[in-house]
């Protein structure tokens, strides 16, 4: 990571990670707060190793490394992850179009799994499909690879298409604050909203487009859409690759309480290309 946007990401945190020494002990500074927290992002460390690069305690870390994410989700959010409005999302169409020769869509849909340590009490609800404990982070790429909209903390035995029900971004489509407009007219007469591309593992709704189902029967039309719809989709699956090798957490597992796993999937900075913004996605 580029040492200017480290030291931006410090400056943006630092009014409220920023702790008073006492006459007990001296408070960790600000720097050593968001360099430890991102090393154990980055290299997926425990508490014990990442304090011995700091020569901090690891009950130290441990302590401070939740309100670091808390913060990085409440101050970076707001700024680094939005949905594209105006000039930007038509950006975001065209370079689709390009792409995969569709036209208006707005970004692609996928999930991943996340390895957690699930609650004793509860941990048939985290198994997912490939037999291991996780929660499901659910998110829209554009062709960038970009992050345009996150959701995280569903348990791993939870389907795709309640997850997508269940999320913020379905209640933004449902109050028209997204996948609204351009509604553009082709074919002559037909009008066609904005909409997202997603694989065969959700129910089609308006606003998404899914794969046909190919059978012998099947034209070649519907045939030559797959491959247009592939093409759009690999996006966000470029995009989950770059996400796992860049913080490498996501992949040994997030060995804390399900609430902060789910926090620590949130951090926004995460889910941006490098060059797009000053984010800790960059380096």
């Amino acid at each position: 990571m580029p040492q200017r946007v480290f030291r931006l990401i410090v400056s943006k945190l630092a009014p409220s990670i920023c702790k008073q020494d006492t006459q007990f002990r001296k408070t960790v500074p600000a720097d050593i707060r968001v360099a430890a927290v991102l090393l154990r992002l980055a290299w997926g460390a425990n508490y014990f190793n990442t304090a011995e690069q700091f020569g901090v305690g690891s009950s130290t870390i441990q302590e401070f490394f939740p309100e670091v994410i808390e913060e990085i989700v409440g101050v970076l959010g707001p700024d680094y992850l939005q949905w594209p409005r105006g000039e930007a999302m038509v950006k975001v169409t065209r370079k689709f179009e390009r792409a995969c020769r569709l036209p208006n869509i707005q970004g692609a849909l996928d999930e991943m799994f996340v390895l957690v340590r699930a609650p004793a009490n509860q941990a048939d609800s985290y198994f997912n499909r490939k037999w291991y404990t996780s929660l499901v982070l659910q998110a829209i790429a554009n062709t960038d690879g970009a992050f345009l909209d996150v959701s995280c903390g569903m348990p791993g035995s939870v389907h795709d298409r309640l997850v997508l029900r269940r999320s913020r971004f379905t209640e933004k489509v449902e109050s028209g604050e997204v996948l609204v407009d351009p509604v553009i007219v082709i074919n002559d007469n037909y009008r066609l909203r904005p909409y997202i591309l997603t694989d065969s593992g959700y129910q089609l709704e308006s606003w998404m487009m899914l794969p046909f189902h190919i059978t012998p029967r099947s034209s070649e039309v519907q045939k030559l859409s797959n491959e247009k719809q592939i093409r759009g989709r690999i996006y966000v699956e470029r995009a989950f690759g770059i996400l796992k090798a860049r913080w490498q957490i996501l992949t040994v597992g997030i060995s804390t309480s399900i609430d902060w796993a789910a926090r620590v999937q949130a951090s926004p900075g995460w889910h941006r290309r490098e060059g797009s913004i000053p984010s800790l996605a960059t380096g």
